[in-house]
Formats: structure tokens, C-alpha cells, sequence
């Protein structure tokens, strides 16, 4: 058989549609959820969080999270008294994953908390808390 334009063209074609097909099976089975559910809600108040952020920034002593074999340390500042707040656990390419802590902080005013059960990747620690009556945002990627 000789191999002229039109079997080219032809090959070009089914070769084309095949790609289709298949970017459109891998589409459909991607997840297009939101990153939150209430991004209206959070939207109206991201000027707070943006001021717990500067004052993160801002202050002369700021929240270290190290990660040791299976365990990751939170280490609020010493002259912080009267801690309350939340640490979230996010994960993104896994919405299912997420979850979050309240904050209890030992004498030291630091947190302890076991990384045995979590899933490896990438992971983002974000500390909502306040302190001596101000509130403070960190966040940190951390990989496991």
C-alpha cells in the first residue's frame, strides 16, 4: 500500500479525535470543587484577616512551627499570655483531608502535635490565635 496525503490526513484526523477523547475522559474524572464553600463570606472578611496577618508580621516575636520526625512544634512567643485559637490543617489537593485543632499550649506556650497519621505531600499550617488581646494570623507550607 502506498502511503500518500490522504492516508496522512486520515491518520492526522483519528490521531486528533483519540486526543480529544482522552483529554475529555481525564477532565471528568478531575474534582472542580472550591477551595471553600463560603468564599462570599470569607471574601467580605479578608480585611481582617489581613490585619491579623500585619500584626503577625509586625510583631517583634513571631510563631515558629518546626517539624520533627513525627511531630510538628508550635512555638508561640513567651510574652504571650491568655492563647485561644485554631490550627488548620490544609491540605490542597485534598479537601477530605483538612481538619482543625484548637490551640492548648503548655507552659512554654508551645503546641504539640503528631504527623504519624497525616497523608505525605504538601501540607499548609495556618495559626488563627490571639494574644494579649490582639489577634494574629501565620501560616507555613510544610511538606511531609
Amino acid at each position: 500500500m502506498k502511503f500518500n496525503w490522504g492516508t496522512g490526513i486520515a491518520i492526522f484526523l483519528i490521531v486528533f479525535v483519540l486526543s480529544l477523547v482522552f483529554v475529555l475522559f481525564k477532565s471528568m474524572q478531575y474534582d472542580h470543587s472550591l477551595v471553600i464553600d463560603d468564599y462570599y463570606q470569607e471574601d467580605l472578611a479578608y480585611q481582617q484577616h489581613y490585619d491579623k496577618m500585619v500584626n503577625e508580621q509586625l510583631s517583634p516575636l513571631q510563631v515558629e512551627i518546626n517539624r520533627k520526625e513525627k511531630q510538628l512544634t508550635i512555638d508561640f512567643p513567651k510574652e504571650n499570655t491568655g492563647i485561644a485559637g485554631t490550627l488548620q490543617f490544609y491540605k490542597p489537593d485534598n479537601k477530605s483531608l483538612d481538619f482543625i485543632l484548637p490551640l492548648k499550649t503548655d507552659e512554654n506556650n508551645r503546641m504539640t502535635v503528631t504527623t504519624q497519621d497525616l497523608v505525605g505531600g504538601l501540607w499548609r499550617i495556618k495559626v488563627d490565635y490571639a494574644a494579649n488581646q490582639e489577634a494574629f494570623y501565620y501560616e507555613q507550607k510544610i511538606v511531609l
